[in-house]
């Protein structure tokens, strides 16, 4: 081990918070973002349901071809949309259940595995 060197970076996150440092966030902006994402929010419902009919396509595609990878990976992708968004726009529901479906795909995906019709 003689031959590696660590190096150790200075911490600047410290200073980077509102109002000090070189990191320094605008307030104005923070608040144009939230009333960004407030107002993406009030179409949430509509991209929930077309993710839900997406969904409910790569199921049914799933159910036909039980070894289709693109159906399996569409379903996937939404449920990472759905745990991720959902709590952003105040549905904490929806981040639970696209959490919950993500996980238990993610070992299928990785062993590509297949599963058995419903």
């Amino acid at each position: 081990m003689a031959d590696v060197e660590f190096i150790k970076t200075p911490n600047t996150l410290r200073k980077a918070k509102i109002g000090n440092g070189p990191g320094k966030l605008d307030k104005t902006l923070i608040a144009k973002a939230e009333e960004a994402i407030e107002a993406f929010g009030e179409g949430f419902s509509d991209w929930i349901q077309d993710d839900v009919s997406a969904m409910e396509a790569a199921r049914q595609e799933l159910s036909d071809e039980p070894t289709s990878e693109r159906a399996l990976a569409d379903i996937y992708r939404i449920s990472l949309d759905l745990k991720g968004q959902g709590a952003s726009f105040g549905y904490e529901i929806v981040s639970v259940v696209g959490a919950s479906l993500s996980d238990f795909l993610a070992p299928i995906r990785e062993a590509q595995a297949t599963l058995a019709p419903l």
